[in-house]
């Protein structure tokens, strides 16, 4: 099972399989939030094509891209629910 997305297409194909009805594909869009700090995380994304970045806030308030993830280009990811 190609799925697009390096982290589960490594998984045995039998635990692929085993999650493979929890996997449902979703467009993203430009700017769209994930998820915000204090917020359940309900979803788990797996990206296939993306560019995600995490954000914090420094002492000043302003906000700092900690952390970057690119993925080719795009906006369409994997899900699973919690």
């Amino acid at each position: 099972m190609d799925t697009g997305n390096f982290f589960l297409d490594s998984l045995p194909v039998a635990v692929l399989q085993r999650l493979a009805f929890q996997l449902e594909t979703v467009r993203l869009t430009k700017g769209q939030h994930l998820y915000l700090q204090g917020q359940t995380v309900d979803y788990v994304y797996f990206p296939i094509t993306a560019v995600i970045s995490k954000y914090q806030s420094s002492e000043d308030g302003r906000a700092i891209e900690a952390i970057r993830i690119i993925r080719a280009s795009g906006s369409t990811s994997r899900i699973a629910r919690r």
